[in-house]
């Protein structure tokens, strides 16, 4: 079927109470899209497959990973969303939107809360337009991400009375909220602030997102989507899940250079990866 919106994805999964991975492709890598959405379509899962405008550029073309994406989906059975993560900047969402993207997620938590709505605003006139869907992110998230090195030890926790105000004036679709997760390789494991999450699910009446979701024990996140949190970011621990993979094969067949030996050794672990969270999430099944 056609790409869909997360608009679309999210209303069921709110209305029915359960989490929807939004899965990293690594900057448009062809093993992990094929990984995730392969994945969806055993499990009967609505998925969301994103990618950071810093990565493709960096490893693949934005035009290009949106045309291939766009392609599967066509012969896919189930709802897929493809998602621009993380984009500081009004150009890219514009790009994306051009290309074929069906969200966009305009990240400009570390400006001062009226730049935020201001950037944010402008970016939801320009892709409801077309019908692309908008997420956002208030307080701040702590971490590594491809276009992003932020090293403080703490993020800067949403505040539920300047999430009401966020949400009423800049219209958008979903929004990334800081409970205590952080982006990349956790030091410690994390302790996420669950009745700040019931607050902002009881004062906002529109989707949920969490970040920094990779390496938070599976028990945490089944709560957080207990209290309203739909969209789960995964992409560190798919990296990880594809390295080991690969190295571990590599490591029982030296001998072997083959890359369709290989390769496959880490799309199954992702693949692995990826069901085991659906299933817990309640989304298997919801296509």
């Amino acid at each position: 079927m056609p790409l869909v919106t997360t608009r679309e994805i999210l209303k069921d999964a709110d209305k029915k109470g359960y989490g929807v991975g939004g899965y990293d492709t690594c900057g448009g890598n062809i093993d992990f899209i094929l990984s995730i959405i392969s994945t969806a379509e055993e499990e009967k899962a609505p998925v969301i497959v994103q990618a950071g405008a810093g990565e493709m550029r960096a490893y693949n073309d934005m035009e290009y990973t949106a045309w291939m994406i766009r392609e599967i989906a066509k012969r896919s059975t189930v709802p897929i969303a493809l998602h621009l993560d993380h984009s500081d900047n009004f150009r890219d969402v514009v790009q994306a939107v051009k290309y074929g993207f069906t969200s966009v997620m305009i990240d400009a938590s570390a400006l001062p809360l009226d730049e935020n709505i201001t950037l944010t605003r402008k970016v939801v006139t320009v892709a409801q337009t077309v019908g692309v869907s908008i997420e956002a992110e208030l307080g701040h998230i702590t971490g590594v991400e491809f276009t992003i090195s932020d090293k403080g030890e703490i993020s800067n926790f949403t505040d539920p009375e300047e999430a009401v105000r966020f949400v009423r004036e800049t219209g958008i679709d979903s929004l990334a909220v800081a409970i205590g997760t952080v982006h990349g390789f956790y030091q410690e494991e994390p302790k996420l602030k669950f009745e700040l999450l019931q607050e902002l699910d009881e004062k906002i009446d529109i989707p949920l997102v969490l970040h920094g979701s990779s390496g938070v024990p599976e028990a945490d996140l089944i709560e957080a989507i207990s209290l309203g949190i739909r969209k789960i970011n995964i992409a560190t621990s798919l990296r990880l899940e594809f390295r080991n993979g690969i190295r571990d094969y590599i490591e029982s067949n030296p001998g072997d250079v083959y890359p369709l030996h290989i390769l496959p050794e880490g799309r199954k672990r992702i693949k692995e990866f990826i069901r085991a969270q659906m299933r817990a999430w309640g989304c298997a099944g919801k296509a």
